[in-house]
């Protein structure tokens, strides 16, 4: 048995990467997942979180904001939406997503028309991406 495993990564707009991997390490609804070659046959829903990629005893690590995964007998697919890589965040921007989403979250007793399970996850993943990046 080998001890790589093929990876993809797509989007709507662009494969964002595509190698041989010796492991994959995800978390799905249900939990944390690792996946190594040899994996049997497996559909998941993606939750909001890191992404990480063991290649050679090296790591990749990408925030991922949901989508889907399935293993192969010889690949790793996964679709999402938002997918980026550490490097890649704008520091400002998540810490200004985060306080953005903290208040529509405090506010959201006085604003009915407020979606509050929008502002949970505009929370979760301002929070995701600056704990990749720290």
């Amino acid at each position: 048995m080998s001890n790589t495993i093929k990876l993809s990564i797509k989007t709507p707009y662009k494969i964002f990467y595509l190698n041989l991997v010796n492991m994959v390490i995800l978390r799905i609804t249900s939990g944390d997942i690792g996946i190594l070659p040899g994996h049997i046959p497996f559909i998941g829903i993606l939750d909001y979180s890191k992404l990480k990629i063991i290649l050679n005893k090296k790591e990749k690590i990408a925030s991922i904001m949901g989508g889907i995964v399935k293993v192969s007998k010889d690949e790793i697919s996964l679709l999402t939406d938002t997918i980026e890589w550490a490097k890649d965040i704008d520091i400002d921007r998540a810490r200004a997503a985060l306080d953005r989403a903290n208040d529509r979250i405090s506010n959201a007793l006085n604003d009915k028309n407020l979606d509050i399970d929008r502002a949970r996850a505009a929370l979760k993943r301002a929070k995701i991406r600056l704990d990749l990046i720290r």
